[in-house]
Parts: C-alpha cells; sequence; structure tokens
C-alpha cells in the first residue's frame, strides 16, 4: 500500500512552512533520534497536540517518568498543519493531476 499525499509531504527534513512552526519559536531541545535502549514508564507515541498535551500532563500531575517518541520533530505531522486530513478529495488525485486541475497557486 502507498503513501496517501505527494511523497514531498513526508519529507521530515523539510520545514512545512505553517503558522504553527513560525510562531512556536525555537526549537526544543533534546529532540535528537534515539540512540541505543531507553526506559521510561510511559511512552508516548507522537508529539502532535494530542500526545504532547498526555506527555504534559503526565509528567505534570504524577511521578511518572515520559517520554515522546516521533518520527519527525514535534507539531511537523498533522497538528502543525492543521490536520490537513479536512481537505475534500485531497487523496484522490495524484499531485499531477491537482495541479493540472487547479494549478500551482
Amino acid at each position: 500500500m502507498g503513501d496517501l499525499y505527494h511523497e514531498s509531504i513526508y519529507d521530515r527534513t523539510e520545514p512545512i512552512g505553517s503558522f504553527w512552526e513560525e510562531t512556536a519559536g525555537e526549537p526544543v531541545a533534546g529532540c535528537d533520534p534515539l540512540d541505543g535502549d531507553a526506559s521510561c514508564d510511559v511512552a508516548v507515541i507522537g508529539a502532535g497536540y494530542t500526545g504532547l498535551s498526555a506527555a504534559l500532563h503526565l509528567a505534570r500531575d504524577t511521578s511518572l517518568e515520559v517520554r515522546v517518541f516521533d518520527a519527525g520533530p514535534p507539531g511537523w505531522g498533522a497538528s502543525g498543519r492543521n490536520g490537513g486530513f479536512c481537505g475534500l478529495g485531497g487523496t484522490k488525485l495524484p499531485l499531477d493531476g491537482l495541479l493540472r486541475r487547479y494549478g500551482e497557486d
């Protein structure tokens, strides 16, 4: 099964140019890829709004050691793109078809 969107949307090395990214301030320190084994009480998978909120509340309100794991930087995915999954028909046409139909702008 292939990806739903054009391959460029999955490139985590490219800034997404979203409002969130431009107003969130400096990147958070300590978000380097995991190197080796790690342990914790709770592993939160996903550094979007829900994952970060869950991690924050667990770390703040309990004595649990919490770690957040994500394939990209915090907020890089759907949370930083305002969901991105609400567009009508966005997955029905490939990128070249969308460009032919609507133009680059």
